[in-house]
């Protein structure tokens, strides 16, 4: 077997055991770690047509998701202030 083809299985090996990091991790090294994830993801499914869209999308639980829209946050903060002012 090529040794190129053994390294990216034992490094395979090894990120997926540090996954459970995800759990502590936090800014930039937590979006690394699942821009990594994500890309492993995507070149599995390039190369072998497997595809892991369900746990790609659990890898977005990770990410700080709120924080892309703030100011659609904040006018329904807003909205929702007045409702229960006007009650």
């Amino acid at each position: 077997m090529p040794p190129a083809v053994v390294a990216s299985q034992w490094a395979l090996i090894v990120v997926e055991t540090l996954t459970p990091l995800l759990l502590w991790l936090r800014r930039l090294p937590l979006y690394a770690f699942v821009a990594l994830l994500c890309g492993f993801h995507l070149t599995t499914y390039l190369l072998l047509r497997i595809h892991f869209l369900p746990l790609v999308v659990c890898l977005a639980a990770f990410l700080p998701l709120e924080r892309l829209v703030p100011a659609r946050r904040a006018q329904a903060e807003a909205a929702a202030s007045q409702a229960s002012a006007s009650r």
